[in-house]
């Protein structure tokens, strides 16, 4: 009898152990400079570099550098983590979630997926399920591209939620947005064509044709909306 009941308790451990481990994700490519922070045993966590088939465990932390790309998979997204970024895999169930300290990530999110799949910065929390999105984050200032599908955005400062109907770019600022429509752009000379790769051979789409000078034209016309914006 009591080895019947250490058998019983030791398929319970193994159990809880299995149903607790968090699913883990995977770099799948690299370039430049790559850092993955790591959570040990002691609790701090410590930066090696990054190599192609490492496993991303929830908590781990990636650092692209200046010249740095990285694209990994998780159970329900692949995502292109871009330069100067700081991405942490936060939660690995059936609720993923990222958070994009700063930086840029482009995120391809797989419709048949089981779990569902959010990613936050400081100010913002886009919520998906089948669609394809750019995330932007430079506190106290988001960024959101619906490429394609859609993705609810929430205002973490104003608790605000909003689906997208449409084709458009959203900014956030401290309490404020502001959306960047497709005949706006076109106005402005740029056209969106939702490529917003670094690289010539991401998985996730086209390389970036946006050039250095048609961005400062984008940025100049959010500045006059964020304006307009604060002077009604």
């Amino acid at each position: 009898m009591k080895t019947y009941w250490i058998a019983i308790a030791s398929l319970t451990i193994i159990a809880c152990q299995k149903k607790e481990n968090p699913i883990s994700g995977k770099i799948l490519a690299l370039r430049g400079s790559i850092t993955v922070e790591q959570i040990h045993t002691n609790g701090k966590k410590e930066g090696h570099p990054a190599q192609i088939g490492q496993k991303l465990n929830v908590g781990d932390t990636i650092i692209t550098g200046k010249d740095g790309n990285a694209i990994i998979e998780l159970a329900s997204a692949k995502l292109e983590v871009q330069k100067n970024t700081r991405l942490t895999y936060e939660r690995g169930d059936a609720e993923q979630k990222v958070f994009l300290e700063h930086g840029t990530v482009w995120t391809n999110v797989n419709p048949v997926a089981k779990s569902h799949f959010s990613a936050r910065t400081p100010t913002v929390v886009a919520a998906v399920r089948g669609t394809k999105f750019l995330l932007t984050a430079d506190n106290p200032r988001s960024f959101i591209c619906h490429c394609e599908g859609k993705v609810a955005s929430t205002n973490t400062l104003t608790s605000v939620t909003e689906v997208n109907n449409s084709d458009y770019q959203e900014y956030f600022r401290d309490k404020k947005n502001i959306k960047v429509t497709t005949p706006e752009l076109a106005t402005l000379g740029v056209i969106a064509d939702h490529a917003h790769s670094e690289i010539d051979d991401s998985p996730l789409g086209k390389k970036s044709t946006l050039t250095p000078e048609k961005a400062r034209k984008v940025q100049d016309y959010v500045e006059k909306k964020f304006a307009a914006l604060l002077n009604k």
